[in-house]
């Protein structure tokens, strides 16, 4: 093959991978959008119609006129014909010059948020993980949607797995009596109907086996108004000294859920952090929590305003947002911890490369994992379950995240 052919093989392919990206990239974002569900599926499936058929768009323009298949000479006679303006082919050039002017653009950060360089790795220390393959088959009735019963048989498919985790944790200006304290973090449990609420409840059990002393629930319980009661098996009749904590996500607004599920966890003996800031004392000190449940249910919180008792050096300041999108807003507050979830991990992560595919205005870059912006380390989970049964290489997931102090003067942990 002629270094001519290489070459155009070369451009043709950077520019799938600039079409591709920026297409990629509109899903992601348009997921993040506070819209009602019926907007952001019809948006949805217009990114995804554009992306699969403007490429075949484009080239019946540019066979139309004969551009495909010339050489590099011919190409270049073709674009000063007078003409040339009125026969379509400036319509490509545009588009493929705006795409890959995108690709220059988001590239460098794209790459540079991989998990292999953005995970705040000198912040944790991994201290336990354990991994359950195929739950299903020793808990058969786990499975009871026709859905996921089907997902199941496709090879690699992760859904009843499960990853068990305990992450040392280290945070600035901890106060020493909360060091050595096990948090439990779980998310994105979407009762539906698909997957036993006992799947979420078998996780639930194992972080309070292993010394969890703080639960917390970050977003997206239920799909269904039919799953309403199956929050009593998944999380209620829970030990009464453990306090528990949850905020609503997408899914509880998209299906008018929202009421329903609070009151049903509140009943259940949880705290709503979406509804309120909470100080609790515990015997290691005050815990103050702050919910954050936007963009998509907007309620007031006194710590919006500057509210009084916000002191890092007292207490632990733990935050709690359905989205990571809401870091900065606990960066604001000054929380030592921020626990997420939402992005599922991305749910098929790509050897070497990681996920590809997130609801967030950040894109991948918060799909799961630890990261931290001073003074805030934020751990998001890659949840329990989800709408779409399948994943790849991204197992669902419960945490205990042990809090540890950062070791001063250490330039490594800033």
């Amino acid at each position: 093959m002629s270094s001519v052919a290489w070459l155009r093989l070369l451009l043709i392919f950077t520019l799938g991978v600039a079409h591709i990206s920026f297409w990629i990239w509109l899903f992601n974002r348009v997921n993040s959008l506070a819209l009602e569900r019926k907007a952001i599926k019809r948006l949805e499936k217009s990114v995804v119609l554009l992306c699969l058929t403007l490429p075949f768009f484009l080239f019946l323009i540019e066979w139309r006129y004969g551009t495909w298949g010339r050489s590099w000479q011919q190409l270049w006679d073709h674009f000063q014909e007078p003409d040339f303006y009125r026969r379509g082919s400036i319509g490509t050039l545009v588009y493929f010059g705006v795409v890959l002017a995108f690709l220059a653009w988001i590239g460098p950060q794209w790459l540079a948020h991989r998990p292999i360089f953005a995970i705040a790795k000198n912040r944790y220390r991994t201290l336990h993980q354990g991994f359950e393959r195929n739950l299903h088959r020793r808990n058969p009735t786990w499975v009871t949607g026709s859905m996921t019963r089907a997902c199941l048989a496709i090879p690699g498919n992760e859904i009843m797995d499960l990853e068990t985790n305990v992450k040392r944790i280290y945070l600035d200006n901890l106060n020493a009596a909360f060091v050595g304290m096990r948090i439990g973090h779980f998310s994105d449990i979407h009762l539906m109907g698909q997957i036993a609420p006992e799947f979420t409840r078998y996780c639930v059990d194992w972080m309070i086996a292993h010394g969890a002393e703080l639960l917390v629930l970050s977003g997206d319980l239920v799909d269904d108004p039919k799953a309403i009661p199956h929050l009593e098996t998944a999380l209620g009749g829970l030990p009464s000294d453990i306090p528990k904590y949850f905020v609503l996500g997408n899914h509880e607004r998209a299906h008018g859920l929202v009421d329903a599920a609070r009151d049903s966890m509140v009943a259940l003996g949880w705290l709503d952090a979406g509804a309120q800031d909470w100080q609790n004392p515990t015997k290691r000190g005050v815990v103050q929590v702050f919910g954050n449940e936007r963009p998509w249910l907007d309620r007031h919180r006194a710590v919006d305003s500057g509210g009084p008792g916000v002191d890092r050096r007292r207490g632990l300041l733990l935050g709690i947002a359905h989205s990571p999108d809401q870091f900065s807003w606990a960066r604001s507050v000054g929380c030592h911890v921020l626990l997420c979830g939402h992005n599922h991990g991305g749910q098929i992560r790509v050897p070497a490369i990681g996920p590809i595919v997130s609801p967030s205005r950040y894109g991948s870059r918060y799909a799961s994992g630890i990261f931290f912006r001073s003074p805030t380390l934020m751990h998001v989970s890659r949840g329990v379950s989800g709408t779409h049964p399948w994943r790849w290489r991204c197992s669902p997931e419960a945490s205990l995240l042990e809090l540890a102090q950062a070791p001063s003067g250490r330039d490594d942990l800033r």
